[in-house]
C-alpha cells in the first residue's frame, strides 16, 4: 500500500507488543510515517521481565505512550538487566 494512499497505517499482528525493543521500534515508524493511525498495539498484560531494560522506563500516561526525545532511539538500554539477562548465540562460532 502506497504511503500516501490518505489510509490511515496501523502498526498491529505483533503478538508480542509489550514494552520491549519492539514497542520502541513500532513507536519510531508511527512518528515517521506521514499518516500513522491514533493508536499502538499493545498489550495489557504485566510483563515482569521487562522490568528495568530502558533508562528512561518507557511507561503509558493518560493511554498514551509518550515519544521518547533523547539521542537514538531516545532511550538507552540498561547494561545491567543485559547482563542480567538469557541469552543464545546462534550462527558461526
Amino acid at each position: 500500500m502506497e504511503i500516501n494512499s490518505g489510509i490511515p497505517a496501523i502498526n498491529a499482528g505483533i503478538e508480542a507488543m509489550i514494552l520491549s525493543m519492539v514497542t520502541l521500534f513500532a513507536l519510531h515508524l508511527m512518528a515517521a510515517i506521514p499518516n500513522p493511525a491514533p493508536y499502538l498495539e499493545y498489550s495489557i498484560e504485566h510483563v515482569e521481565w521487562i522490568k528495568g531494560l530502558f533508562e528512561p522506563a518507557l511507561t503509558i500516561e493518560n493511554g498514551k505512550i509518550p515519544f521518547p526525545d533523547g539521542p537514538g532511539w531516545g532511550v538507552q538500554v540498561n547494561r545491567s538487566w543485559l547482563e542480567k539477562a538469557a541469552y543464545q548465540i546462534s550462527g558461526d562460532k
